[in-house]
């Protein structure tokens, strides 16, 4: 079992979750990620800048939810009614440090036209 970085607390009163994460949290993985970007940086004949050196911030991990075999191509879960992914886990690979925003909502967006227009009022 792993022990937990973080913490979620959620307030009733303001029906809000919060996420309380301490800054070493992750420590071992970004130095793990740190390194792996470097080598991949050397290798295309460039250099790696750290960016957590100037300020707190993650990577772009990708995938781990497949079209074709856990999804349909609009996002949703294959023998799960109603259950949707619409995020960059369904995009496949990684996008070393491109950001993937504009992808997954470009995604998204296709993926809700045809969500919209055949799931509701059948689905939810």
């Amino acid at each position: 079992m792993v022990n937990a970085a973080g913490t979620w607390r959620y307030n009733p009163n303001t029906d809000d979750a919060k996420l309380t994460w301490p800054a070493a949290g992750d420590i071992a993985l970004q130095s793990l990620i740190l390194a792996r970007m470097q080598r991949i940086a050397l290798v295309g004949g460039g250099i790696m800048v750290d960016t957590n050196l100037f300020a707190p911030s993650t990577w772009h991990p990708l995938g781990g939810v497949p079209m074709g075999s856990a999804l349909d191509l609009y996002g949703r879960v294959l023998g799960h009614r109603g259950l949707y992914v619409l995020d960059g886990s369904r995009i496949p690979g990684s996008t070393g440090a491109c950001n993937p925003s504009m992808t997954i909502a470009a995604l998204a967006e296709h993926s809700m036209a045809t969500i919209v227009r055949q799931d509701v009022g059948s689905v939810f």
